[in-house]
C-alpha cells in the first residue's frame, strides 16, 4: 500500500526522529542521482555526486541528509516515477562474502553432505556483477544451467581500518543493504572449485533497493 502524498504544509521539519534513513541511487531522466526515501517520495540530495561521496562525508553527510529531509526546498520525486538503481553502483572493491555465515545454515549444509560442520568460507564477487534491485538477470545457457540465489544481509563499510577490535567494529559500519547472492553452481563447483567465477557473472549481485543507516539494525 502506498502512503498518501504529504502536502507541503505538513512536510517534516528538522528535529524529528530521522533514524533508519533509506538512501538510494535513482534515475529521474538521464542522470543518476542520490536521494533519501521519505514515505512515497525520494528527496534529492543535490550536494552529493554519488553514494560514495555521501558515505565519505561521514557524520557531516548524515547531517546533510537530515537537513534535506526536513526542508521543503529539497527537490522531490514520486517514488513510483523514478528508477531505483543499485545503491552502490560501483563499490571501490569487490563484494566480500562469507559462505556458511550462520550456524543453522552451516549445520544444514554439513548434514546434507554427511560431513562435520566446516568453518565459514570467504570469497568475493566482482564489481561487474553488481546490478540494480529490479534489473533482469541475463542467463546464458551456454555458460550455466544451474543458477541459484540466496538473499543476504550486506554490510556497507564506511571507514577503513586494520586490526580492528571487535568492540569497535560497528564504528566502521555505515549501513546495511539487501544483497542477492546469485550463483552459477555448475561453474562454481567445476574445475576444482571456482567460487569467484561462478558468483561473478554479469548481473549476479543485485543489491538494494536502498541502504539503511547503521542505527536501523541493533547489534
Amino acid at each position: 500500500m502506498r502512503a498518501a502524498h504529504r502536502p507541503a504544509s505538513q512536510a517534516r521539519r528538522p528535529g524529528i526522529d530521522l533514524t533508519g534513513m533509506k538512501l538510494v541511487t535513482f534515475r529521474a531522466g538521464p542522470v543518476a542521482r542520490v536521494g533519501a526515501v521519505r514515505d512515497d517520495e525520494v528527496v534529492e540530495l543535490a550536494g552529493f555526486s554519488d553514494m560514495l561521496s555521501l558515505i565519505d562525508a561521514g557524520d557531516a553527510g548524515i547531517a546533510a541528509v537530515k537537513s534535506a529531509l526536513g526542508s521543503n526546498k529539497s527537490p522531490r520525486h514520486r517514488l513510483q516515477n523514478v528508477q531505483l538503481l543499485a545503491p552502490l553502483p560501483q563499490p571501490r572493491g569487490n563484494v566480500i562474502a562469507i559462505g556458511r555465515n550462520y550456524q543453522a545454515h552451516a549445520e544444514e549444509s554439513a548434514r546434507a553432505a554427511g560431513k562435520v560442520v566446516d568453518p565459514p568460507t570467504v570469497f568475493s564477487k566482482a564489481i561487474t556483477s553488481v546490478a540494480g534491485p529490479h534489473d533482469d538477470i541475463r542467463i546464458d545457457a551456454s555458460v550455466t544451467s544451474q543458477v541459484d540465489w540466496e538473499v543476504e544481509l550486506g554490510v556497507v563499510v564506511g571507514r577503513s581500518g586494520i586490526n580492528i577490535k571487535r568492540k569497535r567494529s560497528l564504528d566502521h559500519v555505515f549501513g546495511y543493504v539487501t544483497v542477492n547472492d546469485v550463483s552459477a553452481r555448475d561453474v562454481q563447483f567445476g574445475w576444482g572449485g571456482q567460487y569467484f567465477k561462478g558468483k561473478s557473472l554479469d548481473g549476479f549481485c543485485p543489491i538494494g533497493p536502498w541502504i539503511v543507516t547503521r542505527d536501523e539494525i541493533p547489534d
